[in-house]
Order: C-alpha cells, then structure tokens, then sequence
C-alpha cells in the first residue's frame, strides 16, 4: 500500500480591495522532571483588538516584571521595572508608557543589570533607581534620567526615607562579585536630600545588605538584614548591635508593624531553600519565635507588612531546587495562621508586594511571567494590569490552518494563545536556563510541534503531537546551537535543520537522529531553504556564496544563481514557482537588497528599496505574489519600519505609517490568511489586520472569471469530513479557487481522464468575488478515488476552462 502524503492545507480568505497607501523523554506522571508539562498558566489580554489597519499587540501580555514602586502621596501613580526598562502609570496601572532612555555612565560601561525603584514620600515625580555599579535618580517622572552615585563593585537596591525628616534618607548596597578587591556592600546615607552620600562604617560594610527597615515612630531606630546577620542601630545609623534570632541561615526580608515598632518580623533560608520559615520578635529583636504554620514550605520570596493592620502579612513563596511550591500566602494574627489566597498566579516567581497606602486591601504583585497584577480585596481576586506590557520576544510560529493559534518561545517556556492574542497559556516550562531558539508548527498535520533549544550550551529537541498539552524530548541533540527548523509540508516526521556552521541537516524520524545534507555545498554558511509550495521534493537553499536547489528533498545540491552572493532569506511563489525572491546582503557594508527572479533563480533583478535601511526581513502574500512586505530598521536608532507593495516592488506604501518605535525580528503572513500580517518585535506580537486587494495578473482567459491551479498539488484524498473550510483538523485534500468578475451561474465539476462525471463542487448563481471550495478527493456517492490525474472545470454560461491535478491514495 502506498504511503499517503499529507500536503498543506491552505484555508484561503476573500480578498477585498485595499483601502490604504500611507506614505518545542516525553513526560507523564512518574517519568524523569524536567519539564512542568502539566502547570498551565493562563496570560489574559487587557484589551481587545482595535481598528483595522493599524498594528495592534497581541502579547503575551506581562513577561519578568523585577519590582514596583507606588508614589505614597498619589498611589495612581506607578513604577514598573520590567527587566532594563523603566515603566510609569497614572491611572492605577491601567495603562503604562515607557520612561526616558537610561544612558551609560561612559562608553566604555554599557547600562548593567537594573534592580529597584523607590519613590519620594511626598514627591510622585521624583524617583530612584539602583542598578549595577550606580544609583540614579530622575525629579521629572522618569523622563530623564542622571547618576547620584558611581561607585564600581557596589551594586545598589533601593533608598529609604526617613518619614519625619525628607532630608534624611539610605540607599542599600550589596557586593557586586566576589572576584575583585572591592567589599562593595553596604548602607549609603545623604542628609541632605541626596545631594551628597556618604558609604556608613558598620560592622557589616562590605558585605551585602537585603533589607532596610526604618520606624515610623522612631525614625533613628534602623533594623538591616545582611550577609552577615542581623543589626540594629538606634541612632540613626551611627552605631550598630548585632541581633541573633538563633536561626540556620541568612535573614532576607523584613518587615515592620506600623503601629509598634518593637514588632518585627523576619523571613530567612539556608542555601538552596532547603530549609527557611519566618519569624517574630515583640520586643525589638531581643528574642524571637517562630510564626509560619500554614506555610508548606519557609522559602520567602516576597515580604510585606499591611499598613492598616499590624497582625496582617503577606508571603509570597519562591521556588527551590528540591521543592516547586509557589504562591501567594496571608496571615491576618501576626503569623500563627497561614493560608494561601486563590488566584491564577500560583505558578509564578513574587518579585514584589507592594501595598496602597492610600487604599486600604488594594495591593499589586510583581511577577516572573505574569507581570503586574492587582487586588482589591486583599488578594482575594486579581487583574491584569499589564496594558502595554508584552513579552521580550522569542521565536513564533503560526497554525497554518488556523490564525488565531500562535505558539511563541520566551527563555525555557513556551506559551501559546487559540483565540488570536486575547489570552495566554504557559504550555511547557522546562527547567533548565536554555532559551528555545526554534518553534515551529507542521503544515501537514498542525497538531505536531517541534521546538529546539539551542542556546547556553543545551542542544535538546521537543516534538508536541497534541497541540502542545504535552511534549517528549530528545537531549543533547547532534544539531549545532542556532539551528533553525524547517518541517517537510507533507510529511510532519521529515525536518530541516539549516545552520551557519555546520551547513542542512535532515530527519526522517521526527528529529530523534539527524543526517548532514551538504553534497554540493560548497560551504556550512546556510540561512534558510524554502520548499517549492507545488513539489515538496524541491528545495532551494540560502548561502553565504549564492543560491542552490535540490531536486531530491535534499540529499544534493546545485548552484543555480548569486554565487558570490551572501543571502538572508528566500522565498518561493506559492502561484508561480518559477518565481523566487531572496534577500541578498552585501560585504563589507552589509547593505541589504531584495532581489526577483522570474525563471527559477537563473537570473535576478534587484529591485526597488522604499528607502536606504536595513531590510530585516520580508514575506510573500500567499495570494499573490506581486504584493511583497519588508521590514526595514535603523541601525543607528534600532527602530523599523513596515512596507508593503502590490506591483512587485514599483511602489511602495507603509500602513498606519508602519513605524515601530522597537526592532522588528520577523514578519510573517500565515499561508491561508493573507489580509493579516504579524511581526515580532523585542516588545511582543503584533497584528495587523488589513483588506487585500484584488490584484488580477496578466491573463488571456475568459474576461468573465479565472481558474486557478488548485493547492495543494499533488494531494492526498481526506477520509475526514471536508466540507467546511473553518475546520483546523483537515490535513488533506485540495482547494480549488476561483474568481468571478461578473455576477454568473456557476458549474464547477470533477472530472476523470476519460471524461466521466465524478462529482459536482458548485452549481449555483454566483456574485462578483473570490470562492475558495475545498475537494477531499471523494466521488459523488463518498468513496474515495484512486491514484491518478483528474480534471477540474469551470465554466459559466459564457465560457469554460479546465485544469489538471494529480491525487495520492
């Protein structure tokens, strides 16, 4: 019995005239950990889409959100540091603008690693923020930005105020590494508004300090948690006792009651979280009793006191090697009780807990993969604020049968969303630190995933056959680091892994062992290769010296264009094979160009760039393949700009001014899906929505419509149900596809070689437009066909016309 062939199934979409031109060890209960296959999280959407023809975002919504900060005299105003970049609200989180550029101290030292945010008691605009090596400060909302302190192997969290005097207030510090000569921990203080700073001599200078704690009835009494121990001054920082809780380990948070500042209450661990709890002194750290029962386990991550009740606490539980236990916990007797408060966080890092001090029971969270959320009730339920907080992206892939499921890789996790962008699922999280450097969806059966990590060090290939709920892993994978996965269109179980260093690698077993495919390459450096969209046995590949094909599914090549060409990219026409487009870069000045051949890559034209950038990509609208979208980025700012042409590259016009104020990775128009375009930026997902045009090529047929070539073709009959062109589960049969210009009574039959009746598709009055009509290789009465050549034809009362297409049993 012949083995079936799987082709793509393209589900095509009306086109409509444009309207604008504006300048992936598979792993079940009891298998070895290493994958968290069963702890789905859920990432929801603060908006839905907005107006068509402009670049809406899709997520994933939140990402690593380090810490937070509320201006205590307008807690409407906000402070997010979401990884290097500063964020600033005014309406209780509910939307978020970037703040000013945070310059370098020189060029020499790029802006290091970015830690806390601490906001003036009485003035919202003024605030700080501690980083790696410096402490700066901005007095405008964070619009500018300028060092207070620069002090190489101190490494700086956030500054404390002395409620009674504003004049007074002590930036913390911890040892940067312990590789250089300098004791860089410590506790800096200014008396007079920051002006100036002095580093204290304390018993503890030179090691690193967690926490800082100051009373709000006392302002001269300080509590410090340090690397080594616990201190206390009551004068205000000059002179220092050392507290001794008798614990096993190290002291991390503090917290004080608001109303009686000889309550204190402290949360430590030993290394590795193997052990850890929290504590409580009544009598200013003279002795101290255990107050955690209720919490599984003592690994405190987050910490914070409630300001309108003493006895009421929250912990926020962070993650240990030996013990995955998160989630957010609160007591309300001082901590003889524990229990943790129900919400969709639980599989998430608390950076943060910061508390309204203005809006009794309202308090925010700081989260790993969450971003920022917020309650009311004390905890009791949550909501998004992560308006305009998306993702640092990492590499996307779209259903080919069905646009509103996207799978995008960010680090070790892999999220995916099913209704285009309006919520998130976490659907794998691994363990490991590796980044995913590859993902991608097979067009044959969309149900099959592959994913490759293939950066730090960890070559490890993933395959999903449900969608993603669950994965099985083959570790340390023969690839190189950087390999870029291409999935065979008619069989899921045949894969390409294209490389820079080590030149095509090819799969027959569903990526578990690898062949190097390299005859007739005269070089490893090789981009990408693209699949002939109408023979899947022919393949042409990207160099770094020229163009190649193979006529054999890779097992050899030959040089047909641009030998001494590096090329980024390259694409087929899914209408008309022979023409390719590739995206040629030239050396030394690495000046990008995009280039058209019209006769299978013999010869090449360049074409016509919008302007003089960098293209970082490009993509080929599936319908036609005159309509071209680049995307094209400023080295100098990191900024890009979309551009589109319906003429093959004349003219070109950029949507909703096309301008992104972040680098664009990659575009991408799904195969079925031509009037939505994406791209992935350093900020997440975005889409565009926006109405094709219908573009008639050169064409000597009947005036009145035109038949196309049906796809895919050749093809496998479906013994599914195929009548619906919305169902995701088809992966065979055909559509065939056709456009009327004229209001007609339509027939649209199949036929065999003979000229004998098989079925009829449509039999109707028709109106002007495109019709797309989906054939699973079945004759009228339901029985499946043989192998063999059939005919389609169509014809209208005026004229007729006839195509052939090849069928697999």
């Amino acid at each position: 019995m012949n083995k079936k062939m799987i082709p793509i199934i393209m589900f095509l979409i009306m086109f409509i005239n444009i309207e604008f031109c504006q300048g992936t060890v598979k792993f079940s209960p009891g298998s070895k950990t290493g994958v968290n296959y069963n702890k789905i999280v859920w990432l929801e959407s603060p908006f839905l889409f907005a107006k068509p023809h402009q670049w809406q975002p899709i997520g994933p919504w939140g990402g690593k959100t380090i810490d937070l900060a509320i201006a205590p005299n307008k807690t409407n105003i906000l402070y997010a540091l979401c990884e290097n970049t500063v964020l600033k609200s005014e309406d209780y989180g509910l939307t978020w603008n970037k703040t000013g550029e945070i310059e370098q101290v020189n060029p020499d030292r790029p802006v290091g690693p970015l830690y806390h945010l601490s906001v003036h008691p009485d003035l919202a605009d003024w605030v700080y923020l501690g980083g790696q090596f410096t402490l700066r400060q901005s007095r405008n909302g964070g619009q500018t930005w300028e060092v207070v302190i620069d002090s190489p192997g101190f490494d700086f969290n956030y500054v404390v105020f002395n409620s009674r005097n504003r004049q007074t207030r002590y930036a913390t510090s911890f040892d940067h590494t312990t590789e250089d000569q300098i004791n860089g921990g410590g506790i800096f203080k200014s008396i007079d508004g920051g002006g100036t700073w002095q580093l204290l001599q304390t018993p503890f200078t030179g090691s690193s300090v967690y926490d800082l704690e100051i009373s709000e009835n006392d302002t001269s009494l300080l509590y410090v948690s340090t690397a080594q121990g616990l201190f206390k001054s009551t004068d205000a920082g000059l002179y220092w006792v050392e507290l001794d809780p008798e614990i096993q380990g190290k002291i991390y948070n503090l917290a004080l009651a608001h109303d009686d500042s000889a309550i204190i209450y402290a949360s430590f661990f030993t290394l590795f979280c193997q052990d850890g709890g929290v504590i409580k002194s009544s009598d200013g750290g003279k002795t101290w009793t255990p107050c955690d029962n209720g919490l599984p386990r003592k690994c405190i991550g987050a910490f914070a006191a409630d300001p309108y009740k003493a006895d009421r606490l929250y912990a926020a539980l962070s993650p240990a090697p030996l013990n995955k236990t998160y989630g957010l916990y609160i007591t309300e007797n001082g901590g003889m009780n524990w229990r943790r408060l129900a919400n969709t966080l639980s599989d998430s890092i608390f950076h943060d807990i910061e508390l309204d001090p203005l809006q009794p029971g309202k308090l925010y969270l700081a989260a790993d993969i969450f971003g920022i959320y917020a309650s009311d009730n004390h905890g009791l339920s949550w909501q998004s604020k992560n308006n305009d907080i998306n993702f640092i992206s990492g590499p996307v892939t779209i259903d080919p049968t069905n646009v509103n499921i996207i799978l995008m890789a960010e680090g070790s996790s892999i999220y995916r969303t099913v209704d285009g962008g309006i919520s998130w699922k976490r659907i794998l999280a691994l363990e490991n630190s590796s980044d995913f450097w590859t993902i991608a969806i097979s067009p044959a059966a969309t149900n099959v995933i592959y994913a490759f990590q293939g950066l730090s060090g960890l070559n490890n290939m993933l395959r999903s056959n449900d969608g993603g709920d669950s994965w099985e892993m083959w570790t340390d994978s023969v690839l190189p680091q950087r390999a870029k996965l291409k999935i065979d269109p008619v069989h899921s179980f045949i894969l390409f892994a294209v490389t820079r260093t080590q030149g095509v690698f090819k799969s027959i077993d569903a990526g578990k062992s690898w062949m190097i495919k390299n005859a007739g390459l005269p070089l490893r450096y090789v981009n990408n290769i693209a699949f002939n969209p109408l023979n899947p046995n022919t393949l042409v590949a990207a160099t770094d010296k020229g163009i190649y094909k193979s006529y054999n599914r890779g097992d050899h090549w030959l040089h047909i264009g641009l030998d001494s060409t590096a090329i980024q990219n390259i694409s087929i026409s899914a209408r008309d094979t022979l023409i390719i487009y590739a995206l040629t870069t030239s050396l030394p000045d690495r000046y990008s160009c995009l280039r058209r051949s019209d006769d299978g890559g013999i010869n090449w034209q360049n074409m016509t760039m919008p302007h003089a950038m960098e293209v970082s990509n490009f993509v080929i609208d599936p319908f036609n393949h005159r309509t071209i979208w680049i995307s094209m980025f400023d080295e100098i700012t990191w900024t890009s700009q979309v551009f589109f042409s319906n003429d093959g590259g004349q003219i070109w016009c950029s949507p909703d001014e096309g301008h992104f104020k972040i680098f664009i990775s990659d575009i991408v128009i799904p195969s079925f899906a031509g009037q939505k375009v994406f791209a992935l930026t350093y900020n997440g997902l975005y889409r565009l929505d926006f109405t094709s045009s219908v573009m008639t090529e050169k064409y000597n047929g009947p005036s009145d419509f035109r038949l196309f070539q049906n796809y895919p073709n050749p093809f496998s009959g479906s013994s599914a149900d195929f009548n619906s062109l919305n169902s995701p589960q088809i992966s065979s049969g055909t559509i065939i596809e056709y456009q009327l210009n004229k209001e007609s009574c339509v027939k649209l039959s199949i036929y065999n070689l003979i000229g004998q009746l098989i079925t009829d598709l449509v039999n109707q009055n028709q109106a002007p437009g495109r019709y797309l009509v989906p054939w699973n290789g079945r004759d009228a009465s339901g029985k499946i066909l043989p192998t063999g050549i059939y005919l389609m034809k169509l014809e209208t009362s005026r004229s007729a016309q006839i195509k052939k297409m090849v069928l697999f049993e």
